[in-house]
């Protein structure tokens, strides 16, 4: 977490805490960077980085703080904020694994629905990957991301057991050409008709 993005979920959180006794005093990025040398010590020194701010163009210093040191600084403030901090870092955590390269285990749902392809639909297997390639918005199996299966396994699971929608098509049909140019006719695989009409 950036020490910019830390000033945001500070103000946040005394915005929702003001009251007319205490109210709301925003907290400036120089006065985080004040406390984060008072909090962090010289351990500080690691964390140290620089953003280009948007409105002047000037270079200021900033801090990016894994989860511990990001914590250390929320729990500064106060425990509640530290909680939102914590959660927001797994947060971060949890999209940056879904970038990660997936695994052939990650993947092995998808081999199922290729397959499962094959034997319902009579289609090749480069034809199934194809179409699941497409779905995931890849070229190649081991080239897909971790968020790249999560979104192509539903598609790819009805289009494996004949429950495929006009949506699945639509999709299969704009990833396609997305990913490879023309369309391939990838649809033109699956029986379209009798797949919509066993749903009904």
């Amino acid at each position: 977490m950036s020490s910019m993005e830390m000033v945001e979920f500070i103000n946040a959180d005394r915005k929702a805490r003001a009251t007319a006794e205490k109210p709301y005093v925003e907290l400036r990025h120089e006065s985080l960077m004040t406390k984060a040398r008072k909090v962090l010590g010289e351990g500080v020194q690691k964390f140290l980085g620089t953003y280009q701010h948007p409105q002047n163009g000037q270079t200021y210093d900033c801090c990016y703080f894994p989860k511990r040191e990001a914590c250390l600084m929320a729990m500064s403030y106060s425990y509640e904020l530290q909680a939102r901090v914590w959660d927001r870092m797994v947060e971060l955590e949890a999209e940056l694994a879904l970038q990660q390269l997936s695994t052939y285990r990650d993947r092995l749902p998808l081999h199922q629905a290729a397959l499962e392809m094959v034997g319902r639909h009579g289609i090749l297997f480069s034809t199934a990957h194809t179409a699941n390639n497409a779905l995931a918005g890849s070229k190649h199996y081991n080239e897909m991301t971790k968020s790249q299966v999560v979104k192509a396994l539903p598609a790819a699971q009805r289009l494996a057991s004949g429950t495929a929608t006009p949506e699945d098509f639509a999709l299969l049909e704009d990833r396609t050409r997305e990913r490879f140019g023309e369309p391939a006719q990838l649809e033109m695989a699956f029986d379209r008709t009798s797949l919509i009409t066993k749903r009904s």
